[in-house]
């Protein structure tokens, strides 16, 4: 495992014991006073150290968090910092910074300023003014407080300026006058509601390389002058809900490699976007583009394309000459104005890792015998599509872990699969034959359903008997839903990693025994519950739903959480043992013949109980068990006659200062 890693190619990451070695190491400077040595994070140390009278010639780092329940304000006067005298790196939240700051941090390289919001009687301050950071080089600025004039200041003073971030802003509302001779490499503004204009001189930034504007809600237009940002290579204006265009100039960004204009309002790209040559991401996911220029074939490039929620009026043929596309996404709804299949071609994309054309009913036919040719193809994903069928040629496929065909209601059969599968999501309503899949002993996740979940018929004509199961001992997360099938009596029980299982109209009553490493099991229209026995040592939640049985008698489940119950029309009579110790949420509802719930001993640990929608039920027994019941729901119930228990949870939430409790029970009782 790697202890350093750089994430989305700008993102420093460190694991919490490396971050610990290199605090243990600092201790080690002086074990025994803090404002001797080098970095000071500790929120009291630092404290303790800024309100000091001594020098501080040894910190080099402070980092300083104001609490937001503090009724007192942490004010840094000037004299304090003054102190710092060869502070570099400064890192104050939600602290008051007052005064003349003249002299101040002359040697300061990295600063760190953030608020938050807080209501007027708490409101942090920023009143510093004669801020001279001429050495600064990284500038991360977010809150209210930070404003036009600020963020103007510390660009002309700030020559050496290289990241600036302003973020959640609501007092930036331009980008300041950026000079010739600025240096800076990376500039964000994310989330400043206020924004409405970029800076034409925000193409004097010859050295920006990130330009990242973000969730401004308000930008409306960008300046042609963002041509002119030559060594430009990521470019970001997604959530920027008011933007309608792209300038054309956008096409002379030559060095850019990922462009992102997801969740604005632009309407095309420029005509001449395929001069992009060196692009290697695009997003236009949740924009109103409906067609692509010709010269986005040009983009030779390009390895990652996402598209999602736009009405496509052309099928994607374009995908022929992308030689180097990696991953490929159409998903999220969006739609073709017209039919389309997967194109024979797409055998072309030698280097596609990934494919994913989900939640398009315009998507039919089969998938062509040539993606058995994408001999790097790590993930196939055509949920939610009329994909009628796939093809024999995908057990070629070694590389291939994820193939996903949930919601693909047209395929009847599946072929051999590469026995590299770590993850085969299989749901259809017409699905005929039951696939043995005893090859795919790498399975991680299976989904298998022919789609009866909700009240369909079955269209299966050759079954299995599902022995098949016990050999897939890697399984962590499974879900069957055959209408009728008898589940095996011993395999599911030899599985010895399965943590989550969804079982849905299968013969239960065969079944002995389930896994003792489950944490979450779903049970639907299923005929027996008998298998829930103490064996379930781990288990944390409980679903049952549709359940055909009388009466549920839940015991020997000591770490379960979560339990809920509904859509159990023969359900009877409920029973809650007090050996479920550990339960805290509980939940039953839409059971039409239920008449009684009882809870029998003290099930101190259940916080929350709700019971809605069971119109027969008479009696809710037990409730002074509950000893730390917080939350109580009880809605259309209407023949609810006795609640045993029911002064005493009243006199108990009545201390806890529940009232809006007392007022749900005063309802019950007055109807």
């Amino acid at each position: 495992m790697s202890m350093i890693k750089l994430l989305d190619g700008s993102k420093f990451w460190m694991h919490d014991q490396f971050r610990d070695l290199g605090r243990a190491i600092v201790r080690q400077e002086n074990l025994k006073h803090p404002i001797k040595r080098s970095r000071v994070w500790n929120d009291d140390d630092a404290l303790n150290i800024l309100r000091s009278t001594e020098s501080k010639e040894n910190v080099q780092a402070l980092k300083l968090q104001g609490e937001i329940w503090e009724d007192a304000r942490v004010i840094v006067t000037p004299d304090e910092l003054r102190r710092f005298q060869h502070l570099w790196f400064l890192w104050l939240r939600d602290v008051s910074c007052e005064g003349d700051f003249t002299g101040c941090l002359s040697e300061l390289k990295w600063i760190r300023w953030r608020y938050l919001d807080y209501p007027s009687w708490l409101t942090r301050v920023f009143k510093a003014t004669n801020l001279c950071l001429e050495n600064l080089v990284v500038a991360e600025l977010s809150g209210d407080q930070i404003t036009d004039g600020l963020v103007e200041s510390l660009i002309k003073e700030g020559k050496k300026l290289k990241v600036l971030t302003l973020e959640h802003s609501l007092g930036i509302t331009r980008t300041p006058s950026f000079p010739e001779c600025s240096t800076l490499e990376r500039l964000t503004l994310q989330h400043c509601a206020h924004l409405v204009k970029i800076d034409r001189s925000i193409g004097n930034l010859r050295c920006l390389i990130h330009l990242n504007i973000n969730s401004c809600k308000k930008l409306q237009d960008l300046p042609e002058k963002l041509g002119d940002l030559l060594n430009l290579q990521y470019f970001s204006v997604r959530d920027c809900s008011s933007l309608s265009e792209l300038p054309d100039s956008v096409s002379q960004l030559t060095l850019l490699m990922k462009l992102d204009v997801s969740s604005t309002m632009i309407t095309r790209l420029p005509d001449s976007i395929g001069r992009l040559t060196r692009l290697v991401t695009l997003k236009i996911s949740s924009t109103p583009i409906a067609g692509l220029p010709n010269s986005i074939n040009d983009l030779q490039s390009l390895s990652s394309f996402h598209v999602s929620h736009n009405v496509i009026e052309e099928r994607p043929t374009f995908m022929e000459n992308l030689q180097f596309l990696r991953v490929f996404k159409l998903l999220g709804g969006g739609h073709f104005a017209a039919r389309w299949e997967l194109p024979s071609i797409i055998g072309r994309l030698r280097n596609l890792e990934e494919l994913y054309a989900d939640y398009f009913p315009e998507l039919e036919g089969e998938v062509p015998p040539e993606i058995g040719e994408l001999s790097l193809l790590r993930i196939l994903s055509l949920k939610h599509t009329r994909i009628v069928r796939v093809p024999g040629t995908i057990s070629k496929l070694h590389p291939l872990q994820t193939l996903d065909l949930e919601g693909c209601d047209e395929i009847q059969e599946l072929p051999g699969l590469p026995d590299s599968l770590i993850v085969l999501r299989l749901k259809s309503k017409s699905i005929q034959i039951v696939p043995n899949i005893s090859n795919l002993t790498n399975l991680v996740e299976l989904l298998l359903s022919d789609g009866s979940e909700n009240g369909n018929p079955s269209n299966v004509i050759q079954t299995c008997d599902l022995q098949w199961i016990g050999k897939l001992s890697k399984l962590k997360k499974l879900e069957l839903c055959i209408l009728n099938v008898p589940s095996p009596p011993t395999e599911l029980s030899s599985l010895p990693l399965l943590s989550q299982l969804t079982l849905t109209g299968l013969d239960l009553q065969t079944v002995r025994k389930l896994p003792s490493s489950l944490l979450e099991l779903e049970l639907k229209n299923v005929n027996s519950i008998d298998s829930l026995s103490s064996n379930l040592k781990n288990l944390i939640e409980l679903r049952l739903f549709a359940t055909r049985v009388n009466e549920m008698h839940l015991d020997g489940l000591p770490q379960l959480e979560r339990l809920t119950v509904s859509e159990c029309e023969l359900l009877v009579r409920l029973c809650i043992v007090s050996t479920i110790a550990k339960l805290k949420e509980a939940e039953v509802s839409s059971c039409a013949r239920l008449v009684e719930i009882r809870f029998l001993g003290a099930l101190e640990s259940l916080e929350k109980l709700s019971v809605e929608k069971c119109y027969s039920m008479r009696r809710l027994g037990g409730l002074s068990n509950l000893k730390n019941l917080k939350d109580l729901k009880i809605q259309e119930i209407p023949e609810l006659q006795v609640i045993e228990g029911l002064d005493e949870w009243r006199r108990r939430a009545t201390s806890w200062r529940h009232t809006r409790l007392e007022q749900r029970i005063r309802n019950l009782m007055e109807h």
